[in-house]
């Protein structure tokens, strides 16, 4: 009886390696509700493909150049690391899914509990539309519009998506959408 308890025990205590697939990850475009906006993303097969066990997720980011915050040309996300005004908030260097305009800082206005889907550990089922929180349409009380686009983060490797000088991710934005 000892041994099966101990056999217990070792198979809670070492964690399950999760098989790697050829997958990617895909941001759809941010949906309007009343007041608010929210986006979706999916985690799926693909030859094209970065190999990955399906951690990652998703935040909402937003163009708030009309307002005089964020929008700066970049060449990468500490370019962006100024005043975003919001706690919580990170400034990303991006272009938005088929755009050919320059990169600009986009800002996360919010947290990521506020403005993210993440799985860092936990795989993300695949082929499965998985949906990012609610949020304000608008973020500053100026009334000016906002665009907004989901911004997407596969892991190749543990915590990938966090260290910004990692190559084993594959980043996925989504098309821009000015919510008026």
């Amino acid at each position: 009886m000892n041994r099966f308890l101990a056999a217990i025990a070792l198979a809670c205590a070492v964690p399950i390696a999760h098989a790697q697939h050829r997958l990617e990850i895909v941001a759809y475009p941010v949906t309007k509700h009343a007041d608010s906006v929210t986006g979706t993303f999916k985690v799926r097969k693909s030859a094209d493909g970065i190999e990955s066990i399906g951690t990652g997720g998703a935040c909402l980011v937003a163009d708030l150049r009309a307002s005089g915050i964020g929008g700066q040309g970049c060449t990468a996300d500490s370019d962006c690391s100024g005043d975003t005004h919001f706690p919580g908030s990170y400034g990303y260097c991006l272009r938005p899914a088929r755009s050919d305009e320059a990169k600009a800082c986009w800002i996360r206005p919010g947290s990521q509990v506020t403005h993210c889907h993440l799985s860092p550990t936990t795989p993300v089922p695949l082929d499965r539309m998985q949906r990012l929180p609610v949020v304000a349409a608008r973020p500053l009380p100026d009334g000016k519009p906002v665009r907004w686009m989901v911004l997407a983060c596969l892991n190749g490797g543990a915590g990938a998506c966090k260290d910004p000088g990692r190559t084993d991710v594959m980043k996925s934005p989504g098309r821009a959408r000015t919510i008026p």
